[in-house]
């Protein structure tokens, strides 16, 4: 495994509100690492589909159902997404998920997202808990919810299709009063 690089530092932005282009950009420059994991990532992806998910995210904010960030560094420049989604708000929860495009994969992008979002689910959101949905065979997210603290609750049988098959998933949850203390160690 090579080395880390350098951390990037990022802000989270209302994807609605970043450059349609630049996130198109992310998603194409790092198609073949990410397709494997985002079932929305088909061949035809174009930059209309990624306008209509921007446009629709708007819409969904605006309802508050769902709340997805462009991940942006200085510069503007989108280098992932990230979200809350399925937002439940009888019971206050809510899940997350994330993408980094993959030139800046080990350089903290993932960490810093994941971080800032749970504190926005937590504190801005007013949720309780926060679900990740992780397929077993993706380590990388595995390892990133174990070093944040976000628990594993529960190994889903077949909860995920991808590949034409159904796959195993992890349930790993995060709860505010937990999660809160855990991040002011």
């Amino acid at each position: 495994m090579p080395p880390m690089s350098d951390p990037v530092s990022i802000q989270l932005q209302p994807v609605e509100d970043v450059s349609v282009e630049s996130a198109y950009d992310a998603v194409m420059s790092s198609r073949a690492a990410l397709s494997p994991w985002m079932h929305w990532l088909t061949p035809e992806y174009s930059l209309r589909d990624q306008r209509a998910f921007q446009a629709r995210s708007a819409v969904l904010r605006g309802a508050g159902l769902e709340f997805n960030y462009g991940m942006v560094d200085t510069e503007g420049r989108v280098l992932g997404v990230c979200g809350l989604h399925r937002i439940d708000m009888l019971h206050a929860t809510s899940e997350a998920g994330y993408w980094v495009r993959s030139d800046l994969w080990r350089r903290g992008v993932a960490r810093q997202a994941v971080t800032r979002l749970l504190r926005l689910a937590f504190r801005e959101h007013a949720l309780a808990r926060v679900e990740l949905i992780i397929d077993c065979d993706n380590v990388a997210s595995l390892a990133l919810a174990d070093t944040l603290r976000v628990r594993r609750e529960a190994r889903l049988h077949h909860r995920l299709f991808r590949d034409g098959q159904r796959r195993d998933a992890w349930l790993c949850a995060a709860t505010r009063a937990e999660w809160l203390v855990a991040m002011a160690d």
